[in-house]
């Protein structure tokens, strides 16, 4: 994963989620007012840090991932946009085979990542299991427990 040792930010780990070539985690921003989010995916050949706003902003970039792998629920011919968070949206074509553009923001620049059929079931599944154990891990614990960036 990303080292957070250049971050001044606290972090609690809320959520991990591992999937083929992908892996997800999320953790809750502890310094602030306001509630904040680090999503850190990491791929074959990449890896990037975005901040989010919430939990639902995860969950949301996973149901659209899914949809995209479902003939029945694509868009007809044309692309998409969908714009998760001042920080994170996803472009999709309608080529003959599944493939979306991750646009972040992220905490050292922006990316764009382009993903593929296995990729958005691998990211998605990987989504999934950090979602489940964040919401969890939020259910079971009062107070999170931080962690050191260094």
């Amino acid at each position: 994963m990303i080292s957070l040792a250049n971050h001044p930010e606290r972090y609690a780990l809320i959520g991990v989620g591992t999937s083929g070539d992908w892996e997800a985690t999320l953790s809750e921003v502890l310094s602030g007012d306001e509630e904040d989010f680090l999503l850190e995916l990491s791929g074959p050949t990449m890896a990037m840090a975005v901040h989010i706003s919430s939990i639902e902003v995860a969950s949301r970039l996973r149901r659209t991932l899914m949809q995209r792998l479902d003939p029945q629920s694509s868009p007809t011919p044309g692309f998409s946009e969908v714009r998760f968070d001042e920080s994170l949206r996803l472009v999709c074509d309608n080529e003959d085979f599944p493939r979306c553009f991750l646009l972040a923001r992220t905490t050292s620049g922006a990316v764009r990542l382009t993903l593929n059929e296995r990729d958005l079931r691998e990211l998605s599944e990987s989504l999934r299991d950090m979602i489940d154990e964040a919401r969890q891990d939020s259910e079971s614990k009062p107070v999170s427990q931080p962690v050191d960036p260094a």
